[in-house]
């Protein structure tokens, strides 16, 4: 998983369910490497089950949410993101909290959520996007505060273009790729 091989990792942990022995972590683990493949609906399979199995799971709860985010079942995807920071998840994931609330048109919430999550220290692809949906939510006009606090992390921008592209046959995917476009189009100025 953490280089990338999400083939094989897919190959071993459902080798691992097959002989009864795949534990709610490994599921989660599952239903992400699903979800990296575009592979929404065995994704959503799999971490429903490890969220079942251990509703308090913080990476099980997130990781659905993900996968319902990428679905575009936006509510449903904040509540479990929602869950997995009350199940004491990573602060961090207050800018999926605010990204996923934003596509719901939670506006108020969505708000609150991306600032919380810019007084984190964020991965960069978390901080451009909370940025810039902090900047959609405002209503303002683009600036040069805006485009030089985008251009800072401007190298997060290639997590949000394969996301883009991998997810491209979503609504999610579409939408995201409009946004990716928008965010060029501010950093180039």
């Amino acid at each position: 998983m953490l280089q990338g091989n999400f083939e094989e990792a897919i190959h071993l942990l459902e080798d691992s369910r097959a002989a009864g022995k795949l534990d709610p972590a490994g599921e989660t683990l599952l239903g992400n490497a699903y979800r990296q493949l575009s592979r929404l609906g065995e994704s959503e399979r799999a971490l429903r089950a490890a969220h079942e199995a251990d509703p308090d799971s913080p990476f099980a709860a997130y990781g659905l949410g993900r996968t319902l985010l990428a679905q575009g079942r936006y509510e449903e995807a904040a509540a479990l993101i929602a869950h997995a920071l009350k199940q004491r998840g990573p602060a961090t994931i207050l800018a999926d909290l605010g990204h996923a609330q934003y596509r719901a048109g939670m506006s108020a919430a969505a708000q609150e959520s991306l600032a919380r999550a810019d007084a984190l220290e964020l991965e960069p692809h978390r901080a451009l996007l909370t940025c810039y949906l902090r900047w959609r939510l405002s209503g303002q006009p683009a600036d040069e505060d805006l485009r030089k606090r985008l251009r800072r992390y401007d190298h997060g921008l290639e997590t949000w273009r394969a996301e883009a592209e991998r997810l491209r046959a979503t609504p999610y995917g579409a939408a995201l790729a409009e946004d990716v476009a928008l965010i060029e189009k501010l950093i180039e100025g």
